[in-house]
């Protein structure tokens, strides 16, 4: 007999895999899958620092905005591989959890995103520095809006000076 041809029936599968299998439930399966495969982002997140954007018309942040966060991340210390950024505009359905669990941050910069619209209830105003499940919080405008306001860039760095002591 030559095993070539050996074909196992099929009522003998479950039987043969019973204690290593898992069976989720179709659509279990497909959300799971979905969520962690669509989320899109750039930076290496070396320093587990979240930054979250909502931006319709680019993939992660307009290059002048993205100029801007460079400078600040500079006058911080940091650069662009220490965060991960993510554009919520093209993220949908990204929560709190989903994000959380994918890039582990100690710090999270809201940058014209409600914290709320994402399951982050933290109780505080713009640029001001709060602690939530252990996560440092800063909110603030969109980065278009605080590169061209300086009193907003003074509220941002004095938030940010604390966080990372500078």
């Amino acid at each position: 007999m030559s095993l070539e041809n050996f074909q196992i029936p099929i009522v003998l599968i479950p039987e043969l895999y019973k204690d290593s299998l898992v069976q989720l439930e179709a659509e279990q399966a497909t959300s799971i899958n979905l969520k962690e495969s669509r989320l899109t982002f750039t930076g290496s997140n070396l320093k587990n620092i979240l930054i979250l954007t909502e931006d319709a018309h680019h993939l992660h942040l307009a290059d002048t905005d993205l100029e801007f966060l460079a400078n600040i991340l500079n006058a911080c210390k940091l650069n662009l591989n220490d965060v991960a950024i993510v554009n919520l505009f093209h993220n949908k359905g990204a929560d709190f959890i989903l994000l959380s669990s994918q890039f582990k941050p100690e710090n999270i910069l809201l940058f014209g995103v409600i914290g709320a619209s994402i399951g982050i209830q933290h109780h505080s105003d713009n640029y001001e520095l709060t602690k939530w499940q252990n996560i440092n919080i800063i909110s603030g405008d969109h980065l278009s809006a605080i590169a061209t306001q300086p009193e907003l860039k003074k509220k941002l760095w004095l938030q940010l000076k604390k966080l990372f002591q500078i």
